[in-house]
């Protein structure tokens, strides 16, 4: 297992001021240094396969995928963990992988998406949240400080997603603001 060592302590937040209420786009970053040049092939993948993303991150209840179209484009189906008293959300969403020639640049995009075995459940208390625009995530490597051996990498997150239903705006800012933070928190767990 990778240890908590390997990454940056500043991991930040960004909050899109201009996004219409209760939509919030939220984006982390950081670098991670890393000793073998392997680990950016190795960050993509812990989030890019859905079995490893359930073992180390604690958001999803569940995650499958419904349809590969190619090795690099598939159809997802995500349920969100919802605290009590909070309509279960899910979400449908077109995947693609990106992974540059050179192996220093990787990155995972999503679309929000339909499929006809994923219809929506609101007879069993699921709430259809929607992906707003492109979001994802990209692994880099970047060139380490004179002197430093270790391989840095920088991680970027991008989220935009509405909720839906009848949560309060506070809630899901709360919520959201903590995305960044928490991604950081699971990738020193794994």
């Amino acid at each position: 297992p990778l240890t908590a060592d390997f990454l940056a302590p500043n991991m930040r937040k960004h909050v899109d001021p201009k996004a219409p209420v209760p939509l919030r786009m939220m984006a982390a970053k950081g670098l991670v240094p890393l000793p073998p040049s392997e680990m950016v092939s190795v960050l993509f993948m812990l989030m890019y396969d859905l079995q490893l993303s359930m073992k180390w991150g604690n958001v999803w209840k569940s995650m499958e995928i419904v349809e590969s179209y190619s090795e690099d484009d598939d159809c997802v189906y995500f349920v969100l963990h919802t605290p009590l008293f909070v309509s279960t959300r899910d979400w449908v969403q077109y995947r693609r992988k990106f992974v540059a020639p050179d192996g220093k640049f990787l990155a995972i995009s999503y679309l929000n998406g339909t499929h006809p075995k994923c219809p929506e459940k609101y007879d069993e208390g699921f709430i259809r949240a929607d992906t707003i625009g492109v979001v994802g995530q990209m692994v880099r490597q970047v060139a380490s400080d004179p002197g430093d051996p270790r391989i840095k990498c920088k991680v970027s997150v991008i989220s935009a997603f509405d909720l839906k239903g009848l949560i309060p705006k506070a809630v899901i800012n709360y919520v959201a603001s903590r995305n960044p933070r928490h991604w950081r928190k699971e990738f020193q767990n794994v």
